[in-house]
Order: C-alpha cells, then structure tokens, then sequence
C-alpha cells in the first residue's frame, strides 16, 4: 500500500477518531485505503470508490446518520481524512499539477467540487458546535455608553461591534495604542458608527486604570455597560508593576479595580449592567489562600483557573453589595474559542491542533454572543449575580458559590488594590 507523504501521523490519528465514532460493518473508515491525495496527488493501488459518513458528524444533524454519501472527484474518491486535512488547512480540492496532465474537463469538475466542498463546510461549519446565539436583532443601544476591556482582538472585537451597529457609544480599553487604533478602525468600517473611541488601558498596572477611568470619567458622565473582557490565559510566570502574578492580577484584581472606580457613573445611569467574562475553567480553579499570589508554587493552568473562579465570585459578591442601585452583574462562559488568547500555548501543539480549533472552536463572533446576551437582553434585566453560558443561565460549581470564600476574596481584593483605605 502506497503511502500519501502528505499526510502526518497527526492526521492519520484524527481519521482513526472519526473510524471509532463512526465504526459500522458496512461503512468503515480505513485510513490507509484512499485513492488520492488532493493535497500531493499520490494515488494509491487499489482504485475503488470509498463510501463513508463523516458529512453527518460534520453537520450535527442526528436525522442524516442514515444516509450514505460518496464523493467522487473525477474516477476516483478521496479518503476521508485527508479530505478533511485539506480543508481544513485551507488547500484547494483541486490538485496541483502532475507528471500526466489531467485532462481540462476532469480538472474544472474537480475543482467545481472542492469548492462545493469548502462552501459546504463554511456552512455548516459546526453549528453545534458554535454554542448558542444572540437573536435579538431588534435591541437598539442608541444614546448608551459601552466599555469594553480587551476590545482590540477576539470576542472583544466582535462585542465592539455588534454594539456599534446597534448604536452605542463605544469605549475599548486597550494596552497596546498601535494595535488598538487598528482595530478601531477595522470596527469603524464593519459597523458604520463614528462612535468608537479608543483610551488607554493595561489591566496589569493600578497607574493605568486609575489614568484609564480619570480620562474617561472627563469624556462621558454616564455609563450604561462595563464589559470585563480582557484577560490572560497559560502565560509564563510573569508579574504585574504592582508586584501580583499575572492571571491574578489582571484577570481579576485589574478589573475588580476597574469596576469599583467605576460603580459611581454606573449608579447614576441606572438600569446598567456589569459584564464579566470568567470561564468554565473555573470548575477546576481553587483559591489557594496560602499562596494565592503563586510566590511557592506557580502552575500556570492552576493560575488561570483560580483567577476565572475569582471572576465568578467577584460577580456574586458584587451583586449583593450593589442591590437596589440598580446595577446588574453577570459571569459567563464564553465558550472554548479560536482566539489569541492561545498565543501562550506551545507552538507545536497549537499547528498540530489547528484543524480541530477550526473543527470543535467556536469563532470569535459566536463566542461574543453569550457577552452581548448579558449585555443586552431585556428578560434578564431583573437577574444579577448569575452565570451564562450559550445565551442561557447555567449553574457554576458548587464552590462558585461560595459566599463565604466570596467575601474573603473581595476584602483581601479591596487591600490589595488600595479601596479599603
């Protein structure tokens, strides 16, 4: 049997994924017997079309499991996996030019079909996974003001504009002013607003928030919805200017800071909202109160799953102090996203991995959806204190309820950044 030299052991392991989940005795998915390669135009001996189900596992549709397909390019078929390889990698269907030229004719069908292919998978790619949505088309935000931290990149980006579109006046905290000001623009032209604005803002320095909220506070004198976007995730052991690791300080004492400047404006524009995006990493995060600074023993997955559980019972705590005010808060999971929020990851594992965040990732868009949901939805403006995920309310971990554990992180919270004096 000839090989495809193409084709990686990462690949051929992902198409024995796809044979374990989709095994039958009369459909099965044989790694080694495609015909061609696309992507290198190798064929192997056996010249046979190769009939296999993963068009159903790719459109989540359970109603489709019955149905059969075989997809032909030309004579012969394409084997499953390295289909999908190539897709997913962004490679055309149609193969490169070969020692015995394809006759015109044969060429343009196969390249008909690959991109038939492509558009099929553009479509229907992973709607299942791709979570819950925003429906709401109809909710304006004209003559509100919008903060939203992180917004140059990712879910941030997307909230950015969905809020410009719907007319609000849109504040993004940002720490880098060069890639901030490109995105600016970039949200500008997708939502035709001029409202956008850009200031200033590195969560891991309490110099620059109080400079990001002092500059503000001079430009606008209400505000509708704080959006807790930005954040770290798996980084090297590194600290803030004020000394705390850096998942603790930025993910939640930067915005605990943050909000608490803040909550003045909020009151005063009230109904308004606070948004906080945590993760479902909490479920593994503990707060360890002998070291909650990592000084002994630094993880630094342990690290971005303390300060996501730190998220939530900073929402939970904030939300009864603020009762009454009329200032909502809300904790959600935004989903696992395709973002740069990986950048931190191993360069190795995040090339080997790329298919599957195209495949099982949700989008940055999508992954904005739950944020705007909490943002914007009139059926939970009576709710505060809660956790979503998927546009619907969730249940977090029995120790993200912790009212008591709650109440020791917002005093320790309210000294370390200098509110208690």
């Amino acid at each position: 049997m000839r090989r495809c030299s193409s084709v990686t052991s990462f690949e051929r392991v992902y198409a024995l994924f796809l044979q374990s989940a989709y095994h039958s005795k009369r459909d099965k998915i044989r790694p080694t017997s495609f015909i061609q390669c696309s992507r290198c135009s190798q064929t192997c001996r056996h010249r046979r079309n190769l009939i296999y189900r993963p068009w159903c596992w790719l459109g989540g549709s359970r109603r489709s499991l019955g149905t059969v397909r075989t997809l032909q390019l030309g004579r012969s078929s394409v084997e499953c996996f390295c289909l999908i390889s190539c897709v997913l990698s962004g490679f055309s269907l149609s193969p490169p030019p070969e020692e015995h030229p394809i006759p015109a004719g044969k060429r343009i069908v196969r390249q008909i079909q690959g991109r038939y292919t492509q558009q099929y998978l553009a479509r229907s790619k992973m709607k299942f996974f791709q979570g819950g949505q925003f429906k709401n088309k109809d909710i304006r935000l004209d003559a509100k003001v919008v903060i939203i931290t992180g917004a140059n990149a990712g879910i941030g980006k997307e909230a950015a504009i969905e809020c410009a579109k719907r007319g609000a006046r849109v504040y993004m905290g940002c720490r880098d002013p060069g890639r901030m000001e490109k995105a600016r623009q970039e949200i500008l032209d997708k939502s035709g607003s001029q409202n956008v604005f850009g200031l200033e803002l590195d969560l891991a320095s309490f110099e620059s928030i109080r400079s990001f909220v002092k500059t503000f506070l001079s430009m606008e004198r209400r505000l509708h919805v704080l959006i807790n976007n930005a954040g770290v995730m798996a980084c090297p052991k590194a600290y803030t200017k004020e000394g705390f690791e850096m998942h603790f300080g930025t993910n939640h004492l930067g915005h605990f800071l943050l909000t608490n400047l803040l909550l003045d404006v909020l009151k005063r524009s009230a109904p308004s909202r606070i948004v906080t995006v945590s993760s479902l990493g909490h479920k593994w995060g503990r707060i360890n109160k002998d070291d909650i600074n990592a000084e002994k023993d630094y993880r630094e997955w342990d690290a971005y799953m303390q300060s996501k559980l730190c998220n939530i019972l900073f929402s939970r705590h904030l939300a009864k102090r603020l009762r009454g005010t009329g200032v909502n808060t809300y904790a959600l999971h935004p989903g696992a996203i395709n973002t740069e929020l990986m950048r931190h990851l191993n360069p190795c594992i995040r090339t080997m991995a790329k298919p599957l965040f195209w495949v099982f990732f949700k989008t940055p868009k999508s992954g904005s959806q739950t944020t705007l949901y909490c943002a914007m939805e009139p059926s939970i403006a009576s709710h505060t204190g809660l956790y979503y995920s998927d546009c619907k309310l969730k249940e977090p971990e029995p120790h993200a309820q912790d009212d008591s554990m709650a109440e020791w992180l917002w005093n320790l919270s309210e000294r370390l950044t200098g509110l208690s004096h």
